[in-house]
Formats: structure tokens, C-alpha cells, sequence
């Protein structure tokens, strides 16, 4: 019985060994593993503030009347809503549009005027042509003529000398004589009076030319000083409309009209007198109060999370928020903290102004052993 026995106790003692190896590598594991995670995992640490809220951020615009007069319509009513441009008050203009309407019909005639004088200068132009042309045919015909003349008082003066020698010889008679002479004189009469004729009409037509060159520069004239009146017109016209534009007081922006003055026409507004407040609204942002041990933690841009009071963050989760900007100044322990919604379009919560609820920011991330360091100088801190 011994033999059995021995043999029992030595596997007994063998199973001890083999359960305390196996106990050591288990324990040798996660110690690894523990201080892996000591030194290796980050924490992240979060500054919370239970006083946040949903605001809208609105902005006041107030409206005054950039020119004193009398109210001649008010074309809305307290607490509507209007967009930018639209008219709220329009001021009496009567006697700004009557003067525009003087200048229009003012520049209505002198551009009549001017169609006229333009359908005159293209009269003049074509006439010109018409005339240069009659000229040039008149003087190449008149050149040709008195070719014709000149050769004809040639032709009778070379017959006079041809018979001249026979008079002396007593061939030809006297009267044959007296007659070539008397061609003679005759083509050279008609010659110049020709050439006096040609000379009259060659004055009439340059004297022609220049009074039709005058009247042309005097519609010129006239033409370039109606064109002055015409931008002078002009401009009238353009301040007679801003006089009337700026009588008409219209909305700096969309909004809700929080205040207005005249509430009907008739009262007198002076210059620069308030006479509507409009409030915008804008963007949907997050308004919190953290303790003020917290303003070194807190940077412009940290991440973090809202949880809205009322809205169970199993069902509807957190919202996404980040710092916008962080106040200067400490009021009764807390600092002020403005963030903005990251992706409010898709938020399950339906967003509106006042909601409060917790915000969550995300300032640092550590590992555990310098959490347990902090937290160690601290407690050591406490004690002293």
C-alpha cells in the first residue's frame, strides 16, 4: 500500500506545481497588461457646466429717417415680418415728383429736338453728295465747251490769216474780208462771255457750298449744346430720383418690426429721427457658464457635447458642439462660453430658443498614470 500512495502524493505535488505556473503566467499577464493600459491608455477629461441654454443670436436694427417730411404712408404694421428692401415709410415726394416730371418732359423735347436736327444734318449730307456730283459733272462739261469755243475762235483767227494775204492781191473782196473778221470777233465774244458765265457759276456754287457748310456747323452747334442740356436733364433727373428714393424708408434687413413710430400718415418726421427697430434673427448657438477654475482648461475650439434636459440621451443621444469663444471676465465664479451647434440640421432634438441642459467639453486627454499622479498630489495636498 505504500508504493501506491508515494505515487498519489507526487502527483498531488505535480498538479500544485503545474496550477501555480500557470497561476504566475496569469498573474504576470495581467500585470503586463494593467500596466500597459497605466501607461499606454488615454483618458478623457471633461469640464461640464449644468447652466447651458439654446439663444438665438439676434441683432437690432434700428431705422431712421434719413431726411425730414411728412408721413404719406406707413406700409406696416407693428410686429410683422419683412424683408431687406422692402418699404416700411414712405415720405411725402410730391413736390420732388413733379419737378422729375418737369425734367422729363424737358428731356423728352430736347431729344426731339436733337431727332430733328439729326434728320437735317443727314439731309445736308445727302444733298452734299448729290451736289458734288452735279458740280463735278457741271465743270467737266463746262471744260469741254469751252474746249469746243476755244477751238472754234482758233479755227476762224487761222481762216482770217489764211485769207489775209489774198486781200492784198485783190483775189478776195472786202466784204469776204469783213466777214472772217467778223467770225473772228464772234468766237472770241462767245468766249469770254463763257468764260464770265463760268466764272459766275463757278462763285454761286462756292458761295452755295459755304452757306451749306455754315448752316451744317451751326446745327453742329446746336446739336452739342442740346446734347449739354440733355446730360444736365440727365443728371437732374438721376439726384430728383434719389431725393425720392431716399423718402421711401425701407427695411436694412429681414426681421420682425419690434418698434415703429408713425403708426399712420401725417405726422412730421425730423432727419435722423427713429422711426422702426427691426430684429433679426440669426444663427441657433449654445450659451453656458463654467466655473471659472476652469478658464485655463477651456480653449476656443474644444470639442464637446450637449445633453438637453427633457430629451433622455438613450433616445436622442448629445448633441455635437464646439467653443466659439470664451469670455474675459469672471462674473460671481463663473466665466461665460458661447459654442455653436456642429451639426444642428440633422439634430433628433426639435432646436428653438431657451432649451437648457448640460454641456460636456472635452479639455485633455491622459493616460491613467498621470491621472493617478495628480490625483496622489493632490490627496498629499489635502493632508498637509
Amino acid at each position: 500500500m505504500a508504493l501506491p500512495f508515494s505515487r498519489s502524493l507526487r502527483s498531488l505535488d505535480g498538479d500544485r506545481l503545474r496550477m501555480s505556473r500557470v497561476a504566475a503566467i496569469a498573474a504576470v499577464a495581467l500585470l503586463t497588461a494593467w500596466a500597459a493600459w497605466l501607461f499606454l491608455a488615454r483618458i478623457t477629461l471633461v469640464v461640464s457646466s449644468a447652466n447651458a441654454r439654446t439663444v438665438v443670436d439676434r441683432a437690432v436694427y434700428p431705422v431712421a429717417s434719413p431726411v425730414a417730411g411728412r408721413v404719406a404712408e406707413v406700409a406696416v404694421v407693428l410686429g410683422q415680418t419683412v424683408l431687406a428692401g422692402d418699404v416700411l415709410i414712405r415720405l411725402d415726394a410730391g413736390a420732388e415728383a413733379s419737378e422729375r416730371s418737369r425734367a422729363e418732359a424737358q428731356l423728352a423735347a430736347l431729344q426731339r429736338e436733337q431727332t430733328e436736327i439729326d434728320s437735317q444734318l443727314a439731309a445736308f449730307a445727302a444733298a452734299s453728295t448729290k451736289t458734288i456730283e452735279r458740280d463735278g459733272a457741271a465743270v467737266a462739261e463746262e471744260a469741254a465747251r469751252r474746249d469746243e469755243l476755244s477751238l472754234t475762235e482758233q479755227h476762224a483767227r487761222a481762216e482770217r490769216n489764211r485769207l489775209e494775204p489774198l486781200r492784198g492781191q485783190g483775189i478776195l473782196s472786202e466784204s469776204k474780208i469783213a466777214e472772217t473778221q467778223a467770225a473772228v470777233e464772234r468766237a472770241g465774244a462767245a468766249l469770254t462771255t463763257f468764260d464770265r458765265t463760268r466764272t459766275r457759276q463757278q462763285r454761286e456754287r462756292e458761295q452755295l457750298a459755304a452757306e451749306r457748310d455754315i448752316a451744317i456747323a451751326a446745327l453742329r452747334q446746336r446739336r452739342a449744346r442740346l446734347a449739354g442740356e440733355c446730360a444736365q436733364t440727365e443728371i437732374e433727373l438721376v439726384r430728383l430720383a434719389a431725393d425720392i428714393e431716399r423718402r421711401t424708408i425701407r427695411a436694412p434687413a429681414a426681421g420682425a418690426i419690434s418698434a415703429l413710430g408713425p403708426r399712420a400718415a401725417g405726422p412730421w418726421l425730423a432727419a435722423g429721427g427713429e422711426v422702426a427697430t427691426i430684429v433679426a434673427e440669426g444663427a441657433l448657438t449654445v450659451a453656458a457658464a463654467f466655473p471659472a477654475a476652469a478658464v485655463g482648461r477651456l480653449r476656443e475650439a474644444a470639442p464637446g457635447r450637449l445633453q438637453l434636459d427633457g430629451y433622455p440621451t438613450a433616445r436622442f443621444g448629445t448633441l455635437p458642439v464646439q467653443i466659439a469663444r470664451i469670455g474675459r471676465e469672471v462674473q460671481d465664479g463663473t466665466v461665460a462660453v458661447e459654442l455653436v451647434l456642429l451639426d444642428a440640421e440633422h439634430s433628433p432634438v426639435p432646436l428653438q430658443h431657451g432649451l437648457i441642459g448640460t454641456v460636456d467639453i472635452d479639455v485633455e486627454r491622459v493616460s491613467p498614470w498621470l491621472l493617478l499622479l495628480h490625483h496622489i498630489g493632490l490627496s498629499r495636498e489635502a493632508r498637509r
